[in-house]
């Protein structure tokens, strides 16, 4: 009788730890998808500036962020920041190999948000979280440019307009075909992994543009980005040929109530997303 009631005793301590782990497996998988992860990909070959870089993305204080440093030399890092959940290296490539590699480093992972900088990138605080709640408040969004917030030594300046900085692959490729490169900054640039994996394995260097512009040419061919106004990183300052090529273009550029309209329409551009304090939520705008 005893052993039986020991037996029992022992078979409900099993079931028990079964359910409890169970419970954890659950809310562990809840929780990774309240909080999908973020690969970042860093470019560069100077120590200090990579460095600079992984502090600011352990200053998020998101939840799963994974780091890959592109570089021709294999430094000694270090490992022990508490929000990076793990960082590697990957071998240096060509310019025009960009997109390939970031698409090929999509299919391999099984992480949401994606993004390539420049070494020396510093996110602004909570960049990832604003990132995270805009994507997962509109799910027609998968190329998302933040607000880069320009800085050169202890110099801040405010962030060009966002009407002059609204894209689509028409406006693009006519400001390429003026500069040789565009007014997208990399460090303000999110992807989706479902994006990322729609391109094709082989992709084409698009008349040999710089290595960011030959990924944003790529990308544009699949989605047009959304503006957003969050801060999302510091960034140095380009001059930029910004100027209108229209009375209608200029129109828009400048915030010219009602006038501005005919331009956005013709353009056919996505809506700007803001924030709307009084509700604490991100919204469609179309100025």
């Amino acid at each position: 009788m005893r052993a039986t009631i020991q037996n029992f005793a022992f078979s409900d301590l099993i079931t028990a730890i079964a359910k409890k782990k169970a419970k954890e497996e659950i809310e562990r998988y809840l929780y990774n998808k309240e909080y999908p992860a973020f690969s970042i990909h860093i470019l560069g070959d100077d120590l200090h500036l990579i460095s600079k870089s992984l502090k600011s993305i352990d200053a998020q204080k998101y939840p799963f962020v994974h780091v890959s440093i592109i570089s021709k030399t294999k430094y000694a890092i270090d490992f022990s920041y508490k929000n990076i959940t793990s960082i590697s290296f990957e071998d240096d490539f060509l310019e025009s190999e960009i997109t390939s590699y970031l698409s090929n480093a999509s299919k391999k992972s099984s992480d949401f948000y994606f993004s390539i900088i420049p070494e020396g990138t510093e996110y602004l605080p909570q960049a990832f979280s604003q990132v995270r709640n805009i994507i997962k408040r509109f799910v027609e969004v998968h190329w998302l440019i933040g607000t880069p917030v320009y800085k050169s030594d202890l110099d801040v300046q405010l962030p060009i307009d966002i009407a002059k900085r609204r894209l689509n692959k028409e406006m693009y490729l006519q400001q390429i075909s003026r500069n040789r490169f565009s007014n997208i900054d990399p460090a303000s640039s999110f992807f989706t992994k479902s994006l990322l994996d729609s391109l094709p394995p082989t992709l084409s260097e698009r008349e040999k543009l710089p290595s960011f512009d030959n990924l944003w040419r790529n990308l544009f061919e699949y989605a047009d980005p959304y503006f957003s106004t969050f801060y999302s990183s510091y960034t140095k300052r380009r001059n930029l040929n910004i100027s209108p090529k229209s009375i209608s273009e200029w129109l828009f550029k400048n915030n010219i109530p009602y006038f501005r309209y005919f331009f956005r329409q013709k353009m056919n551009l996505n809506p700007v997303i803001r924030f709307e304090h009084r509700s604490n939520s991100y919204y469609f705008s179309e100025y």
